[in-house]
């Protein structure tokens, strides 16, 4: 038993994981004294078997710090990270919808995203020239005729939302995550760069910018990954650039040079001063980060129709791999990609290229054919030995008016000067 009475004082006795527990509830009432043990038993339970009373879910609002501060964790402890200023800006825009910001994890849900995303879509887009570098408040500035806001940029936010999700998944805090759909994006950064147009623009570009274009558009590389690179990163001997950290582990890779990337690497290694960056510049990583107002100048002197990013260079890059005739597996390698079918986006088979690839097609199928042909013609005129079983006569048949030699004829060699005849 639990509890009993000795004189007018109830006491207790019970056993909890092996473990004896007796003692005096100092109760003279029978009803109080069990509640009392019942209490009793439940903190012993939660405190020594490990049953831990589940914390009340938090609102989104009070979770973005811990899930900030562990993204800086993954990072080395770095607040100033791209990742960690990429998801801090996208959860800026996410506070300022207030159904959102104010609501527990656990009751997001589809409805509340959705009424989110259309929300965003209506919103007007920021204007940058009225921002500072590091703004703490939620005061978005807008001009006087704020552009629509892309579906990119709502779909970023919303992967910053469900990255937090998961975030608190894994720490147990909800028991499940919402599915939800990402908006339809325009196909931006798949634009294929033509040669032309790359003249255009690398005679109009300024240094670094003319140098940076040249690594990306003749070894794929991402932007961080060229202004990352390093003096010891160029290996001349073997003629390769080493790429040492990317997005993936998959980044990680060697590229072979072209002409020009080699004369564009040994006069950048041979400036440079007091550094092992290769386009070194005054920013807390001590290397350049941004081209992006260079290349909007030189968007305007190339007198480009339509503008570009600098990543479309790359991606050119993968799309001229694949004219070029490189497998889906080789681009894979030579761009850094961690699956066969994200490479796959990056190769656009023009009609001419179908049409080449017809063509070779059939002459693969014509020299075979040749070969066929020449195999029959010396099967005629060495026929293998038969016997008079299934045989026909040879003068049903004759082949390019030559007189047949043998008195029988049988069905496979039919068949091949009916072939031959055709």
């Amino acid at each position: 038993m639990s509890i009993f009475r000795r004189g007018k004082i109830w006491h207790y006795d019970f056993l909890i994981t092996g473990n004896r527990y007796r003692g005096s509830t100092g109760l003279t009432q029978k009803t109080l004294a069990k509640e009392s043990v019942a209490r009793m038993k439940q903190k012993i339970l939660e405190q020594g078997a490990g049953i831990l009373r589940r914390k009340p879910v938090p609102l989104l609002k009070d979770f973005i710090p811990d899930f900030l501060q562990e993204i800086a964790n993954l990072h080395g402890g770095n607040e100033r990270h791209k990742t960690v200023v990429y998801h801090r800006t996208n959860f800026r825009r996410l506070s300022e919808f207030a159904d959102l910001a104010n609501t527990t994890l656990d009751q997001i849900d589809e409805r509340l995203i959705a009424e989110y995303t259309q929300w965003r879509l209506k919103d007007g887009r920021v204007d940058q020239t009225l921002c500072k570098a590091d703004i703490k408040d939620d005061i978005r500035p807008r001009g006087k005729d704020p552009k629509p806001i892309s579906p990119s940029t709502v779909n970023r936010e919303l992967q910053s939302l469900r990255r937090a999700l998961r975030l608190a998944l894994r720490w147990k805090i909800l028991s499940a995550v919402p599915q939800f759909e990402l908006l339809k994006e325009e196909t931006g950064r798949e634009r294929v760069i033509t040669h032309e147009e790359e003249q255009q623009y690398l005679q109009a570009a300024e240094q670094p910018l003319r140098d940076i274009a040249t690594l990306i558009v003749d070894c794929g590389l991402r932007p961080g990954e060229c202004f990352g690179l390093r003096v010891e990163d160029v290996r001349f001997a073997t003629g390769t650039v080493h790429i040492q950290k990317g997005k993936t582990k998959y980044a990680r890779r060697a590229l072979p040079m072209t002409a020009r990337v080699r004369e564009v690497l040994q006069v950048r290694v041979g400036l440079k001063k007091g550094t092992d960056w290769l386009f070194p510049a005054e920013t807390a990583s001590g290397h350049l980060e941004t081209v992006k107002k260079q290349h909007e100048k030189a968007i305007v002197r190339a007198k480009i129709e339509e503008p570009f990013v600098p990543y479309c260079f790359r991606h050119t890059y993968g799309t001229r791999l694949g004219e070029c005739g490189a497998d889906a597996f080789t681009i894979q390698k030579l761009m850094g990609h961690s699956s066969v079918l994200i490479s796959q986006r990056y190769v656009h088979p023009s009609p001419e290229q179908a049409t080449n690839a017809v063509k070779r097609l059939e002459r693969f199928n014509l020299e075979k054919m040749g070969n066929l042909r020449d195999f029959e013609m010396k099967s005629l005129q060495n026929p293998p030995h038969r016997t008079k079983k299934n045989l026909i006569p040879c003068n049903l048949l004759k082949i390019k008016n030559e007189p047949c030699r043998t008195r029988t004829y049988d069905p496979l060699l039919k068949r091949q000067m009916l072939y031959l005849l055709s």
